[in-house]
């Protein structure tokens, strides 16, 4: 969702996601600061919590380590900032890699015209294909569009892995890796030909 985050004497707008809790262990996204979501954030009762993006908190916080506790509201409801997320983490690219804030509990009054959208992540039977799973979605998808009264509504429903969407990102870190890999190679061998020669 598109929401106003306030804090110390700052606001602004940004995207906000709301996930549960396993959601960054699914992924094996680390926190740099603090930890990530858990179950506990996610039980009746427990207070909000919210783990931000390393661009927030660099230009909210001026990269301040003492952030961990720290109240936020998001639309006018606290959270308590527990992480913060590295800014290398990696995620599918049908998820807001913009995100400035993850919370498992959303605001108590969310904004009713705010732009929201419903993301998942599944995993499979090892027996079934993914082109199975992708028919049965669309089979699902198509039902609903049939018995659905609200025209507001617009829903979009793929099938799509989860290695194939992360794989992009990661083959060019490999490769931006390899190529650093031989520079460096490179560097090590003119400068020990150097000695030798001298």
């Amino acid at each position: 969702a598109y929401s106003s985050i306030q804090g110390d004497g700052w606001s602004t707008w940004a995207t906000v996601t709301f996930a549960p809790p396993t959601f960054f262990s699914l992924l094996g996204v680390r926190a740099e600061l603090g930890r990530v979501l858990t179950t506990l954030d996610s039980t009746a009762g427990a207070p909000r919590t919210a783990v931000i993006s390393h661009d927030l908190w660099v230009s909210r916080f001026g990269a301040d380590t003492g952030v961990i506790g720290k109240m936020i509201s998001v639309d006018y409801s606290p959270y308590q900032i527990v992480g913060v997320l590295s800014r290398r983490a990696a995620y599918p690219s049908a998820f807001p890699s913009d995100a400035a804030l993850w919370s498992a509990k959303a605001p108590t009054e969310n904004g009713r015209n705010s732009a929201q959208a419903l993301q998942a992540i599944a995993g499979l039977r090892p027996s079934t294909p993914v082109a199975t799973a992708s028919a049965e979605v669309t089979t699902i998808t198509q039902a609903d569009q049939h018995s659905q009264t609200d025209g507001r509504r617009r829903e979009v429903l793929r099938v799509a892995s989860l290695r194939t969407r992360l794989g992009d990102s990661m083959v060019l870190q490999l490769v931006l890796t390899g190529v650093l890999g031989v520079f460096v190679a490179l560097v090590a061998f003119v400068n020990f030909a150097t000695l030798t020669l001298a």
